[in-house]
């Protein structure tokens, strides 16, 4: 055999020639080393020799440990869903009431007040003249007429009120925004289940105080 024969240079590297005159039957090559590489992963991989991993007991523990630790969090934040509505019920009802006073401070010659009706769960804004019949809203036109759990006030659903200190149920404002009749103590009472919102209106000043919750 020649020299070439006896030893070589495959893919740019020297092979010293083997024992009896033969070359190696695999060259180390790129791709070579990737099939070798494929094949021991195969055998690594084989279902005989591997077993599924399952849960320890220690984990186990500690999933159900997060489990316990947010079903204390979410079971209270469901509780709580009647503090919540009679709060919106009280948010949409103080705002209507400052609107009343504000549309009366514009036009003092045809005062707003705002009538309630406790039975139905609604309330709505009118002209002093004509307090049966709700104005008109002047962003939508429709009736300013509010239901407790519909339209705004969908997130109130559930919640019931009652009023006291005032005059066939109806909110009367002067051109200063106080209420008409200053011996007047206004309240109404919010309530869903345990929960109550107090809103108050002050006689002189108007002002808008809400108690509880």
């Amino acid at each position: 055999m020649t020299g070439a024969s006896r030893g070589g240079r495959r893919g740019g590297i020297r092979w010293p020639a083997p024992r009896g005159g033969l070359m190696p039957s695999i060259i180390p090559t790129a791709r070579g080393c990737a099939v070798a590489r494929t094949e021991a992963t195969m055998r690594v991989n084989r279902p005989g020799n591997s077993r599924p991993r399952g849960f320890t007991l220690l984990e186990m523990l500690v999933t159900l440990t997060i489990i316990a630790i947010v079903a204390t969090m979410v079971i209270p934040a469901f509780r709580d869903d009647s503090l919540l509505r009679v709060m919106a019920a009280a948010s949409v009802m103080s705002s209507d009431i400052e609107m009343a006073q504000m549309m009366t401070i514009a036009d003092p010659d045809r005062p707003v007040v705002v009538r309630f009706d406790p039975d139905d769960s609604r309330y709505w804004l009118a002209r002093a003249d004509d307090p049966d019949n709700p104005v008109a809203r002047e962003d939508t036109d429709e009736p300013y007429l509010v239901v407790l759990g519909l339209d705004r006030a969908i997130a109130a659903a559930g919640v019931t009120f009652t009023v006291s200190g005032m005059n066939q149920s109806t909110l009367t404002f002067n051109e200063q925004g106080g209420l008409d009749d200053f011996t007047a103590t206004p309240q109404i009472t919010l309530a869903m289940d345990d929960e109550t919102i107090i809103i108050s209106v002050g006689a002189t000043t108007g002002t808008i105080t809400q108690t509880g919750g």
